[in-house]
Formats: C-alpha cells, sequence, structure tokens
C-alpha cells in the first residue's frame, strides 16, 4: 500500500480510509490537519515557519491545495526527481521525548 498504517486511537476510521487520498496530521491535543494544510503543519514544526505562514489563508491557501493537489495525483512522476536512488525512503518520525524533571 502507498501509505501507511496506523494504530493510533486518534485515527478515526474515517481519517485511516481517506489515508490512501491524502497524508494527514494529529496533533497530540487531537486537532486533525489534511492534505496541504497538513504538509503546512509539519513544516512549521520543523521550523519551516515561512511557508505556513505564506500559504495558511486564503488566497495564498488555494495555491498550496491545488499544489497539494497536482503532487499527490501524480507521486509516481514527481518521485522520479526526489527519490532518484531506489524506489522510496522511509522516514521514521518520533514523537518527541517527555521533559525530564
Amino acid at each position: 500500500e502507498p501509505y501507511q498504517e496506523t494504530e493510533d486511537p486518534r485515527a478515526t476510521p474515517e481519517i485511516v480510509a481517506d489515508a490512501k487520498n491524502a497524508l494527514y496530521v494529529i496533533e497530540p491535543d487531537g486537532t486533525v490537519h489534511r492534505g496541504s494544510r497538513a504538509v503546512l503543519f509539519a513544516n512549521g514544526q520543523c521550523g519551516w515557519w515561512l511557508l505556513p505562514a505564506v500559504f495558511w489563508y486564503p488566497p495564498m491557501k488555494w495555491c498550496a491545495d491545488l499544489g497539494y493537489y497536482v503532487l499527490a495525483n501524480n507521486r509516481i512522476f514527481f518521485s522520479r526527481f526526489v527519490y532518484t536512488k531506489g524506489k522510496g525512503q522511509h522516514v521514521e518520525v518520533a514523537a518527541a521525548p517527555p521533559d525530564a524533571e
């Protein structure tokens, strides 16, 4: 399958079923981001604040949605340029460890 599986209880059956169509990010408080919003949120969390600052609100959000739609519906084509060594890469993202007190 082109998408990962999760056993996270916050991932509702609807999210799991739609995960083959769009990227999802679920925040610890349960806030769900889908598609371009998920990408922008993840970029913001990685310190790339400029992308979400520019593309979070309309009309730029519509540009982000269009870009996400084009990339998501042409994954195989665009993967030729991103993953040049092999057929793809798997990236593990670990949760931040709790603060030691």
